[in-house]
């Protein structure tokens, strides 16, 4: 039990380490590059995703017009 709470300090401490590491090297003109990067990218996954579903919706939307026109004709 010892073994493994010196263990889990042990990787706290190291995880401490480097994020104090990562994080002093950053500026807030990086932190407000990062973040600006991050919700673009977050953006065009929320675009993508409801452009992608808007044409499904006319894909479906065309074929029923489709077989409604082919009902008419017979």
């Amino acid at each position: 039990m010892a073994e493994r709470i010196a263990q889990a300090a042990s990787n706290i401490s190291y995880a401490a380490s480097g994020s104090a590491t990562l994080l002093g090297t950053l500026t807030l003109n990086h932190v407000i590059a990062l973040t600006g990067l991050l919700v673009a990218v977050f953006t065009a996954g929320v675009n993508w995703y409801y452009r992608h579903k808007h044409y499904q919706l006319e894909i479906s939307k065309a074929e029923a017009m489709k077989q409604s026109e082919q009902g008419k004709n017979k």
